[in-house]
C-alpha cells in the first residue's frame, strides 16, 4: 500500500513478481510515507538512501507485529497482555475515524506513546524476539 501523503488517497500496487527492480522503478521519485509489510525487498528500498533518489519514510505495520505476539500466546501468557495493548491502539484508531487530521495528529502524539511505552517495556525474555520484530516492522 502506498499512501500519497494526503487523506483519503491510497494507492495499492500489486505485482505478480515483486522483484526489487519493479518496486524501485515504481517508487523512484516517491519520498513520502510507505506503509508496507515485512517483505525483505522493502528493506532494500529503505536502505538505498542517497543524495539523488529520495527515500520513502517507512511506516510500520501493526498487523505484522501483532501476528508475532499472537503466535507466542500459546506458550507465553504475557503475549496475551501485549495483544491487549495493541488492541488499545486499534480501539483508539476506530475512535479517531471521523476526527480531522489535526485532531488525529494531536491525540496520536499523546495516547499511543503511552501504550507503545508499555508494549516495548513490558515483555520479559521469552518475548524479546517478538518485540524486536515489532520495532523493525
Amino acid at each position: 500500500m502506498y499512501s500519497l501523503g494526503m487523506r483519503p488517497y491510497i494507492l495499492y500496487n500489486f505485482q505478480i513478481n515483486a522483484i526489487p527492480a519493479g518496486l524501485e522503478a515504481f517508487l523512484k521519485n516517491y519520498h513520502y510515507y510507505l506503509h508496507c509489510d515485512a517483505y525483505s525487498v522493502y528493506d532494500q528500498i529503505f536502505a538505498s538512501l542517497d543524495a539523488v533518489r529520495p527515500v520513502p519514510i517507512e511506516v510500520g505495520c501493526w498487523a505484522q507485529a501483532r501476528r508475532k505476539f499472537y503466535d507466542a500466546q500459546a506458550t507465553n501468557a504475557e503475549a496475551f497482555e501485549v495483544l491487549n495493548l495493541i488492541g488499545d491502539l486499534y480501539k483508539l484508531d476506530r475512535k479517531l475515524n471521523k476526527a480531522t487530521t489535526g485532531e488525529r495528529h494531536s491525540i496520536r502524539q499523546l495516547h499511543p506513546v503511552l501504550v507503545l511505552n508499555d508494549i516495548f517495556t513490558f515483555p520479559k525474555e521469552p518475548l524479546l524476539r517478538q518485540v524486536g520484530f515489532s520495532l523493525k516492522y
